[in-house]
This record gives structure tokens, C-alpha cells and sequence, in this order.
């Protein structure tokens, strides 16, 4: 998943206009992007625990204000930067403790379903905690300049190579 920011007018006019957001996307922006690659699947997950997010999703289509099904390899959406603040402030809810709990939680079931040991090496805590709080630092960078900019963000899926 590939997070670009971008008004609010912009992206409800790119709902009527699939190939100004195609070009729009091959042109480089002058603000950052950010690429969370197939953690935002996980990284999801996580923020449906927060407070803030009560259980829904904020990184799927289904949180989504705009939608655009022919975009990218997996279709776009974006959400307004009313719900960027909402995601932000999710993000900001999130600790080290969390993400490792949601890890020994995902391997549980995991191993569970495959048959595997169910514990993992501290080793392999600390690395797959310590990369979900790099993508998660991502997005929490990019959701904090939209917000401070008044922006909605576009969420484009693509397949990973």
C-alpha cells in the first residue's frame, strides 16, 4: 500500500476523473509519500485494537470516503482529512507493547494452523515488533503532516513483487 496525500477536493474529483488520478500518480509530488508495503494489512489489525478505532478498520476500502475500483493493481481509496485525524490519533494510541503483543498473537495462530512451535526466540519478537514499528512510524509521519496540512491521503494497493 502506497499513501500519498492530497486535498480533499482533489481526491473527491478523482472519483470522476480515474485518468487525472492516473497521471496524477505518474508525476512526481512534492510531498512525501509513504510505502507500508504488505504491513498495512498488519499494521491495520493493530489499530482496529485502539480506543479510537472501536473495532473498525481505518486502512481498508471499508473506512474509506472515496473509492477508485480501477486504480493500481489492487484498486485505491482515500479518506478525508476528518478521518485523517481520526487515524492519526489511532496511530498515536499504539506503543511497542501493543505491537509486540499483537506479534505473539499472530504467531500463536499461526502456529496453530500450520503445526509449528508455538513460541518464538526473543530474537524473532524483537525483529517482527521492531518492523512493524518502522511502518507504523511511516504512517504515523505521513497521517501527522496531512493533518497539519488539512489533507486526506489516497491509499493506492499494488501487488509486491
Amino acid at each position: 500500500m502506497r499513501l500519498h496525500l492530497a486535498p480533499d477536493p482533489d481526491l473527491r474529483a478523482f472519483t470522476v476523473a480515474p485518468t487525472a488520478l492516473k497521471t496524477w500518480l505518474r508525476f512526481p509530488r512534492t510531498l512525501p509519500e509513504a510505502n507500508l508495503h504488505e504491513y498495512w494489512r498488519d499494521l491495520d489489525a493493530i489499530l482496529r485494537t485502539t480506543a479510537v478505532a472501536d473495532g473498525k478498520s481505518l486502512l481498508t476500502a471499508s473506512a474509506a470516503d472515496w473509492s477508485y475500483p480501477d486504480i493500481s493493481d489492487r484498486g485505491a481509496f482515500g479518506i478525508s482529512s476528518t478521518n485523517m485525524n481520526q487515524l492519526l490519533r489511532a496511530v498515536e494510541e499504539v506503543d511497542r507493547v501493543a505491537v509486540e503483543a499483537y506479534v505473539l498473537q499472530r504467531w500463536t495462530r499461526q502456529a496453530i494452523a500450520t503445526g509449528q512451535p508455538p513460541e518464538l526466540s526473543p530474537l524473532q519478537i524483537a525483529s517482527s515488533t521492531g518492523d512493524l514499528l518502522l511502518y507504523l512510524g511511516r504512517l504515523r509521519d505521513i497521517c501527522a503532516l496531512g493533518v497539519r496540512k488539512g489533507y486526506g491521503v489516497l491509499m493506492t494497493l499494488w501487488e509486491e513483487p
